[in-house]
Order: C-alpha cells, then sequence, then structure tokens
C-alpha cells in the first residue's frame, strides 16, 4: 500500500466524506457489505503486490462489476492528486472501484472494466513500467499520470 495515496483515503474517511473497503485477491464481498454505508463508496483493490493477476485474482470482481457505477485504474507511482481524484469521483458517483495495479495488467482491468459497462479513468506510467524495479528509474525521470 502506499503511503501518500492511501492517507488521502483515510482523511476522506476520517472527516465522514466516503468509507473505504479493501478487498484483497481471492476474498469475495457481500452485497451487504457492498450496501451498508450511507457514504459513497470507495472499494480499493490491491493488484500491484508483485503477483498482479489482474480481474481473474479477484473473487470479489464478479460482485463489483454490477455494484461499480466508476472506475479508476492506477497502474503509476501513487500521487495524493490520484488519489484526490478517486475521492471526488467516489462523491459525485457514489460507487467507486479503485484498483492499483501494475502497468503490465492494466489492459486486463480495462477491457474487464469496459466489458462490465463501467466508465473507468486509467492513471499509467509515463515512459516505462510499474512497479519499477528497485535501482532502476524509468525513462522520462518517474511516474506521472497521462493527460
Amino acid at each position: 500500500m502506499d503511503d501518500f495515496g492511501h492517507a488521502a483515503l483515510f482523511r476522506a474517511v476520517r472527516g465522514r466524506q466516503i468509507s473505504l473497503i479493501v478487498a484483497t485477491r481471492g476474498t469475495p464481498i457481500s452485497h451487504k457489505v457492498l450496501n451498508q454505508s450511507q457514504r459513497p463508496t470507495v472499494v480499493l483493490l490491491g493488484d500491484d503486490d508483485g503477483a498482479s493477476s489482474g480481474p481473474a485474482g479477484f473473487r470479489s470482481w464478479r460482485r463489483l462489476k454490477s455494484w461499480a457505477g466508476c472506475g479508476l485504474i492506477h497502474a503509476a507511482a501513487a500521487d495524493v492528486e490520484t488519489y484526490t481524484v478517486a475521492i471526488a469521483m467516489a462523491v459525485l458517483q457514489g460507487r467507486l472501484v479503485l484498483i492499483e495495479t501494475s502497468s503490465a495488467q492494466e489492459p486486463a482491468w480495462a477491457e474487464a472494466l469496459q466489458a462490465a459497462g463501467i466508465l473507468a479513468v486509467g492513471v499509467l506510467p509515463r515512459g516505462g513500467g510499474h512497479p519499477v524495479r528497485p535501482g532502476r528509474r524509468p525513462e522520462g525521470g518517474g511516474d506521472r499520470e497521462r493527460a
């Protein structure tokens, strides 16, 4: 988990802007859990842990694809601004699936969101892949979202 981006999410939870559910790989998620909050909800899927699997590795994806109103695929180094956008998306739409993934799995997530009819935004690395192996800098000096 990234400290900077996640701190923005946790501040939004503390400020009662959103509810946050962290769904781990292989764990199902119930209808009751998804729908118990009266606040806008963000479901965070962490697929950037070195064992990226894409949607196939997340049992919760089966339920999330009919629940989510919008999505954000984050396949780059985290920054506060991107997570602030995710919070705003959740507040405006109500139900956001936030997918943290590797650049290698980004196409699989994009296809899955499109197939489910979920409008989504993608944040991709500039000049390289994500995650970056220790001791290696991507071309262009670092990960940044594309405009």
